[in-house]
């Protein structure tokens, strides 16, 4: 995991991100404190990238496609910085074609293998809740029964999810004579191990369910966040963009478009976290999240008692209707519940310090975006969690007439021991 941060007011950005990188091995995780995440995105404009979660893209690392991109932008530039971003993803579809069959098959094979762990463990619940006593049953069939059916409640609940922009005219007929063959073939060899056999209905459904998984805007691991921010030829002010970038399916890639922020007189700065975002989501309102979730809760908790306490004392020759009416307040009244506490936030933390980013010098804005970082640091540090947050903190800061600036910046190498390394760099931008 990481943590990354952009600060914007009308005259600059300041990036800054943690060097933590997590590798998952079995029941323990590896955390590394010497990740890159932080880069230029062309060497003679300021415009920078920066990456999060997964640190390659179909087994290419992202640094190296970077650098690739970097070079083959060579002196091109763009009047708007989304612009550059566009251009971006433009270039994946090239990098696609390096990409070898083995690691489509990787990407398909752990989609599948989440939508299946996922279903599988619902299903397993429900069957022991329903099938206490196994001894007068098709275990088989009964189950199969169960799994079809969470099948098609969770096809319902992702059907109106948007559908990926590269996706749109991508049907399941197309998805099926590419990979059905792989499909049918690893679940089977997944339940064959539970001492299971899958009925036709059972295969259909899933079939349905992955391909929805593919097309629709859903991304579990592996994915990674990518960030755009700068400015283009013609920007005034700065802007960024962030993407989520899945996998190739099929010569498709999979990914949207996540966030656009545009610093103007109006909106005069921005703080826009990404990854793990509790402590400086926190910071920016005032109270944790997960504090709001809970105390939502327990005030609906509170309402569904009251409620009962209500029907109870009105008398029972009370019209029904006028007792539903009553009733079915409650999410209503959740909602505005959280539209105040939203607005108590906002008004007494937000808002002001975003008035005030507005008004910082590049010195103050990166120095706030590497305490951000460095507070979420401390928060993990402190606490009984895994500490997914940590290392060396990168920033950089990018203004229009400057561009990309390092403030702080690790290095694997000694600096002084390759100069002809910092020579070609040097060259490299005032070609």
């Amino acid at each position: 995991m990481t943590a990354i941060i952009g600060v914007l007011n009308k005259s600059a950005v300041a990036l800054a991100a943690d060097s933590a990188s997590t590798v998952s091995g079995g029941e323990v995780n590896k955390v590394y404190n010497n990740a890159n995440k932080i880069f230029n995105l062309a060497s003679n404009y300021p415009v920078g990238i920066s990456i999060y979660n997964s640190a390659e893209f179909m087994g290419i690392p992202w640094e190296t496609i970077i650098k690739m991109y970097k070079k083959e932008l060579g002196t091109r530039n763009f009047p708007n910085l989304f612009e550059y971003a566009n251009d971006f993803i433009t270039y994946l579809n090239k990098i696609k074609l390096r990409v070898n069959t083995y690691d489509v098959e990787l990407y398909l094979n752990t989609t599948i293998f989440n939508v299946v762990k996922s279903i599988h463990e619902v299903a397993s619940t429900e069957f022991e809740d329903t099938f206490p006593d196994k001894s007068q049953i098709d275990v088989n069939q009964e189950f199969n029964n169960i799994l079809v059916n969470i099948i098609q409640r969770n096809i319902q609940s992702i059907n109106n999810t948007n559908t990926l922009i590269e996706f749109i005219d991508y049907t399941q007929e197309m998805f099926l004579a590419a990979y059905e063959v792989n499909i049918v073939t690893y679940i089977n060899n997944l339940y064959s191990s539970v001492n299971l056999s899958l009925a036709e209905t059972s295969l259909i459904a899933f079939k349905e369910f992955i391909y929805l998984n593919i097309v629709k805007d859903i991304f579990d691991n592996p994915y990674s966040g990518i960030i755009i921010t700068g400015f283009g030829e013609d920007d005034v002010f700065p802007k960024l963009r962030s993407y989520i970038i899945g996998g190739i399916i099929d010569h498709r890639i999979r990914y949207k478009l996540s966030e656009d922020v545009i610093i103007s007189t109006q909106n005069t700065g921005a703080i826009t976290p990404f990854a793990q975002v509790d402590i400086i989501s926190t910071f920016l309102k005032g109270i944790d999240p997960f504090i709001i979730n809970n105390i939502t809760a327990g005030f609906k908790t509170i309402l569904d008692i009251y409620n009962v306490d209500i029907e109870n004392a009105i008398p029972t020759n009370t019209d029904s209707n006028a007792i539903k009416a009553i009733l079915n307040t409650t999410p209503a009244l959740i909602d505005k519940f959280k539209k105040i506490v939203d607005e108590v936030c906002n008004e007494r933390n937000l808002f002001p310090i975003l008035r005030t980013i507005g008004t910082l010098s590049k010195e103050d804005l990166t120095e706030m975006a590497e305490s951000l970082i460095d507070l979420t640091y401390l928060k993990r540090r402190v606490s009984f969690e895994e500490e997914s947050v940590g290392g060396p903190v990168d920033v950089a800061v990018i203004t229009k007439g400057d561009g990309f600036v390092w403030i702080k910046r690790k290095h694997y190498f000694k600096p002084e021991m390759n100069l002809n390394y910092l020579a070609s760099v040097f060259n490299q931008r005032n070609t």
